[in-house]
């Protein structure tokens, strides 16, 4: 982690994961948001990206919060 020169605010660098999605943030949502939309827990979804390969990939972690491709999210297939 890094702090921001002018504040106390510490940056937590980004990993991506799918370098393609740079610059399209507005299409990611973080894991708990795509358990909203499931209507499902965020252990559910964390435990779908386990056992099931074609669950959307993981896109970009900036933290305790990984993200998610929306458009992938919503292209149904969840439920598991």
């Amino acid at each position: 982690m890094q702090e921001h020169p002018r504040t106390t605010k510490t940056v937590t660098p980004a990993t991506w994961h799918r370098p393609e999605f740079q610059g399209r943030e507005e299409e990611l949502i973080h894991l708990a948001a795509g358990a909203d939309l499931a209507g499902v827990t965020r252990s559910a979804v964390s435990n779908w990206a386990i056992r099931h390969p074609d669950f959307p990939k993981l896109v970009l972690e900036t933290g305790p919060e990984p993200g998610l491709s929306i458009e992938r999210c919503n292209e149904g297939g969840w439920g598991y």
